[in-house]
């Protein structure tokens, strides 16, 4: 059985929720939940972070309680700000997936705001594919986040009492 889906969006100005169930081959929407912030959204900076990270986790907890959610049967996912995140898409040569993740970092080095070291990524394969010179390839599609804010993120389901499926 598909789980339900809840998706967190924190903006600059609110916290918005919805909640997605399953029931046999339909999805419905059963309930969704906006909450304002009265704070910016987080920065870089840990200082600024910390103090919102309780305002933004008691927004998230009553978005939450607001709602007929089981976290058992539920995927929790959070979306990050299109400008915290980076996306590429990569043609490389065919290879196994724990050297296809290092060749990804060292083909993204120096074209990302960050250390892609220190940053969390995730790829899709989407495509293989033969070149004119007979070599195998993959196309790739990466996604890449700096490591501080997606940390930021996990810490805030902890702190609002859910686990995050995903980001």
């Amino acid at each position: 059985k598909p789980k339900d889906i809840v998706g967190i969006d924190i903006g600059k100005a609110s916290v918005k929720l919805v909640h997605i169930k399953h029931s046999g081959a339909y999805s419905e929407l059963a309930g969704y939940a906006i909450k304002p912030l009265k704070i910016s959204k987080p920065s870089a900076s840990r200082d600024d972070r910390a103090g919102s990270m309780e305002i933004t986790a008691q927004a998230v907890k009553e978005a939450l309680a607001g709602m007929s959610i089981n976290q058992k049967t539920s995927e929790c996912y959070v979306c990050l700000d299109i400008s915290s995140v980076i996306t590429k898409r990569l043609s490389l040569v065919t290879m196994p997936e724990d050297e296809l993740r290092q060749a990804i970092k060292l083909a993204m080095k120096g074209t990302v705001p960050f250390d892609i070291e220190k940053a969390s990524t995730d790829l899709k394969v989407i495509g293989q594919y033969t070149d004119a010179e007979g070599i195998n390839k993959l196309d790739v599609m990466v996604a890449a986040a700096d490591k501080v804010t997606v940390e930021w993120f996990l810490d805030l389901g902890k702190t609002a009492g859910f686990t995050l499926s995903g980001i």
